[in-house]
């Protein structure tokens, strides 16, 4: 088996499928043009010499990070990837400018630092989802610390569920009071939640994982 850059790979069955000095921990990932052998160490050409590592100025991955991950269908073809989580949800959206008016909501009603911890889906509204309330409504949801602390609640389930189960779920419960459910729903690829419409799902989070829509969701007890 030789390489693209020209050397011979040797395989064998060393107490379980070796590449040289590396594993294979997962085989056989379809792809349109390939396919992909996952290996868990790096392999090195024979005719290249890497300086000692130095313990003193390697950085540490986060603790908190989590690994990312491959899903494939039953044929074995990829069908999507989930990236590392280095972030908590909150980290997430103070790091996105078009969360900015989310954030400082979240901050003002007490509940930033309630989702740097446990686990959570969040629906989260741009600020142009924001921007499509009026100013009067805007105005009466943030002047009122138990009608925003509701609003923001009711884009928010406990636990960590992708866009592609939130759809298929019968039992979405928000952290409002009354435990508000949400119906998600799957309208030919794009997933909707009453009027506002999924423009990105499934951002991993250390916490959780986070799906921006484009309207603000609001209780049906406060329309």
């Amino acid at each position: 088996l030789t390489s693209a850059e020209g050397q011979d790979l040797s395989i064998t069955a060393d107490g379980g499928a070796k590449i040289d000095d590396a594993m294979i921990t997962a085989t056989d990932i379809k792809a349109s043009n390939g396919v992909i052998h996952v290996i868990d160490s790096v392999l090195i050409p024979g005719d290249v010499t890497l300086p000692e590592p130095d313990a003193m100025t390697q950085e540490a991955a986060p603790a908190d990070a989590t690994t990312a991950t491959v899903t494939t269908d039953s044929t074995g073809a990829v069908t999507g990837t989930t990236a590392a989580a280095t972030q908590t949800i909150t980290q997430i959206a103070s790091a996105d400018p078009q969360f900015s008016t989310l954030v400082s909501l979240l901050v003002k009603a007490g509940l930033a630092e309630t989702l740097s911890g446990g686990t959570f889906t969040v629906f989260a509204p741009t600020n142009a989802a924001f921007a499509k309330l009026s100013k009067e409504t805007l105005d009466s949801i943030s002047g009122n610390p138990d009608k925003l602390r509701e609003v923001l609640t009711y884009h928010v389930v406990a636990g960590n569920v992708a866009i592609s189960a939130a759809a298929t779920s019968s039992n979405l419960n928000t952290l409002t009071t009354d435990k508000l459910p949400l119906q998600v729903r799957n309208e030919g690829g794009t997933y909707k939640i009453g009027e506002a419409s999924v423009i990105k799902a499934d951002i991993a989070a250390t916490n959780g994982v986070v799906h921006v829509i484009d309207s603000v969701l609001i209780p049906p007890n406060l329309k």
